[in-house]
């Protein structure tokens, strides 16, 4: 085990890259002005996309939901604020994969309870983080035991455990983030 843990480094320099690539355009400035906490309006409209948290979170619920502790790159993404991440990734055959949630409102954790899924999803085996592909409720996945970064897949309308397969997207994360294409936000 590592004497320090990088993650938070890693994540920091993968929103970094994101967000250089994000059009700051009125129409996209308004839409994460809509979508975030009134206490970082200031940030945002500075064009501010992700910043230190002021606060620590408490990761320990996430150990009650899925037994056992949240991935420590999980937790750099979800320790700093930062506006919605998503858009399109080359691996995925379908042009709509989204990210993840913003981390500056209160849907912090919404894509880490499997509680919320429709699908039948082995939480010993994947951990939710995000939506996209085909459909809205295709579900991007990180592998526990690896951090790859998969996206659901189903060959006909039967979502039962057994029909879903999973798309490769990336090997990390951060790598993943990195990919992303935002979209074209034009005023």
């Amino acid at each position: 085990m590592p004497i320090f843990d990088f993650s938070e480094f890693k994540m920091q320099l993968a929103l970094s890259k994101y967000f250089s690539k994000v059009k700051a355009t009125p129409r996209y400035i308004n839409l994460c002005l809509s979508e975030c906490d009134p206490r970082y309006e200031n940030e945002v409209r500075q064009c501010n996309w992700f910043f230190p948290r002021e606060e620590k979170l408490d990761f320990s619920f996430f150990k009650k939901i899925y037994g056992y502790e949240m991935p420590n790159i999980l937790k750099a993404y979800y320790s700093i604020c930062h506006v919605d991440v998503n858009g399109f990734h080359k691996n995925n055959p379908y042009s709509n994969t989204i990210g993840f949630g913003s981390t500056l409102n209160d849907n912090l954790f919404c894509f880490c309870d499997p509680k919320s899924a429709v699908d039948v999803i082995d939480i010993s085996k994947y951990i939710t983080i995000g939506v996209g592909g085909n459909y809205w409720g295709d579900y991007v996945v990180m592998e526990r035991d690896t951090e790859r970064i998969f996206i659901e897949y189903y060959d006909d309308d039967d979502v039962a455990a057994e029909h879903i397969k999973y798309i490769f997207l990336a090997d990390s994360l951060t790598k993943f983030i990195m990919e992303l294409d935002p979209p074209n936000f034009r005023n």
